[in-house]
């Protein structure tokens, strides 16, 4: 399985969404999303920021090369747009987890939107 595969994977699983449902969110068939998340095929950068947009993560979460290929230091791009100091700050601290931990942080984050339907249909729309 590719690194990228495995990502969207694991994504897809922590939202409790099917292949299917993905399919739904981001307009790419369930095979081919099959095909990424087995490793048989990569997505290209279209498809990648579907899933971006899909999981509700900058593109570097699912393809840091994306990113360093532009020079650009991962996520700073795309998450740090639009942030004052002490938001650029909290997302710098977030950074210095282990990848379990930021997962775990992902994981409250959703499961505290979800629980909250102002929220979510709010960063839905």
């Amino acid at each position: 399985m590719s690194e990228i595969g495995a990502k969207i994977k694991k994504l897809r699983k922590l939202n409790n969404w099917t292949q299917k449902i993905l399919e739904k969110k981001t307009g790419i068939p369930q095979g081919q999303i099959s095909d990424y998340e087995s490793g048989k095929e990569n997505p290209k950068l279209d498809k990648v920021i579907k899933f971006a947009r899909a999981f509700g993560v900058s593109v570097a979460v699912l393809d840091e090369s994306l990113l360093d290929a532009a020079g650009a230091d991962n996520d700073d791009i795309c998450l740090c747009r639009g942030f004052d100091s002490a938001g650029k700050r909290i997302l710098g601290k977030i950074k210095l987890l282990s990848e379990d931990e930021r997962w775990a942080l992902y994981d409250h984050i959703v499961k505290n939107i979800q629980n909250d339907p102002g929220l979510s249909q709010e960063i839905e729309s």
